[in-house]
């Protein structure tokens, strides 16, 4: 957790939580858990399927006019200010109770558990900034959604600007210290 709130939070790098990544970041912000969704919430959406673990998918629903409806916007094609669903894989029996102050929902399960989200003012991938937690792991569904991809595609794009800034701040300050070694020595 302490790690997540030095690098994450403190210097800024990007951020994509998938499942239990989801969860820590949304806690470290401020939110808080079920620590056993079925328990806690008696919900008959099966979030976990042990017999079927790579298989098992549940419907979500993708919040319009957000991050995720952009990624996956083939499944929106003439339904832009309209929920859809996508069946994605779960495999959790914790979940999110209460969403961290400064971050917005980006889809839920059938239920109403919360399956994603985003902080709005820390999603620009073209100048470092990400910041996702989903409940599922596209990255075991590249076959089912192309906008699988895009989730990484943005993740990845954010995490390239962000190293060039730190490798830029980084030179330019070596470059300073070389500056000021000089004028000392004059």
């Amino acid at each position: 957790m302490a790690l997540i709130k030095q690098k994450v939070l403190e210097e800024g790098v990007p951020y994509l939580g998938l499942c239990r990544g989801s969860q820590m970041l949304n806690v470290a912000m401020g939110g808080t858990l079920y620590f056993d969704v079925v328990a806690e919430t008696g919900t008959t959406v099966k979030h976990i399927d042990y017999d079927n673990y790579d298989g098992h998918r549940h419907p979500i629903s993708v919040l319009p006019n957000t991050p995720l409806s952009e990624w996956f916007h083939e499944e929106f094609s003439g339904r832009e200010n309209e929920s859809i669903e996508l069946s994605v894989n779960s495999y959790h029996h914790q979940g999110i109770k209460k969403l961290a102050p400064g971050l917005e929902p980006l889809c839920h399960s059938l239920d109403g558990l919360l399956e994603g989200y985003y902080d709005p003012n820390f999603l620009d991938p073209e100048n470092g900034r990400y910041r996702v937690g989903l409940q599922w792991h596209p990255e075991r569904m590249m076959d089912d959604y192309t906008g699988c991809k895009r989730v990484y595609q943005d993740f990845l794009k954010a995490a390239t600007m962000h190293r060039r800034k730190v490798t830029n701040m980084s030179h330019t300050v070596s470059h300073e210290h070389q500056h000021l070694h000089y004028f000392r020595n004059l």
